[in-house]
């Protein structure tokens, strides 16, 4: 099964859980052009692009994302997420 197939097509912004136990493994699928809203984490978190292009955005700084590229992110830290392209995401937090 692909990570698309997760996703509805008509969502501009879409998550799914995978996997939930010390801590949690989730899909999140953003269209073009679409931001994942501004919002924090109470745990550190792990933001993998498995495809497309984006931007990890935290207070003054923005970094550019494609498949492969990885960002830690710490508890208590705002931040967003904008799809350049098409993206989907693996969000891995810890327990």
């Amino acid at each position: 099964m692909k990570l698309t197939a997760l996703h509805p097509d008509d969502k501009p912004v879409s998550t799914k859980v995978l996997y939930t136990g010390e801590g949690a493994v989730i899909a999140l699928s953003i269209k073009a052009n679409q931001t994942l809203k501004e919002h924090m984490t109470k745990v550190p978190a792990t933001l993998i692009c498995v495809s497309g292009m984006g931007t990890y955005n935290e207070a003054n700084e923005s970094i550019e994302m494609s498949s492969g590229c990885v960002v830690q992110i710490a508890p208590e830290v705002m931040h967003s997420v904008t799809a350049i392209t098409d993206c989907q995401f693996l969000l891995i937090k810890q327990g």
